[in-house]
């Protein structure tokens, strides 16, 4: 039985091993976003927070308040949100944002105030992610 071990180990390696350059392309800290005029100068980041009251939370998630003004143009958490998901369990919320730099990093430094604050948010952790471009 031992000697069948060694090859069946091997076997299995085999078949469920992926190259390195495939492995790269499913990390977890990775966005794609569908938009080529994003540039290098595009930041990403994925927030997780606990918040005391369903009205604290409603409040961050105003999808028309405005974040940053940059070239004349106003920016709104609508423009940079990518993705949202909200636990039921309790006031919990996990999103993703991602845009230009000097838009998106006043917002996390904003956000990293109010969840140093324990009367808003419980706890809270900021994630910065890759952004690459999903285009073809």
């Amino acid at each position: 039985m031992l000697r069948f071990s060694l090859p069946l180990c091997v076997l299995v390696l085999a078949l469920f091993s992926r190259p390195l350059e495939a492995q790269h392309d499913r990390r977890g800290d990775t966005i794609f976003v569908a938009d080529k005029f994003l540039g290098d100068s595009a930041v990403a980041y994925q927030l997780v927070a606990k918040f005391h009251a369903d009205s604290a939370r409603a409040a961050e998630f105003r999808l028309r308040r405005r974040i940053a003004q940059v070239q004349g143009k106003a920016w709104t958490l609508g423009d940079i949100i990518v993705s949202a998901d909200f636990n039921s369990n309790g006031y919990n919320a996990s999103w993703i944002v991602a845009g230009p730099r000097d838009v998106v990093e006043p917002y996390i430094a904003r956000l990293r105030q109010t969840m140093a604050d324990p009367g808003t948010i419980a706890d809270g952790s900021v994630q910065k992610l890759i952004v690459r471009c999903a285009c073809d």
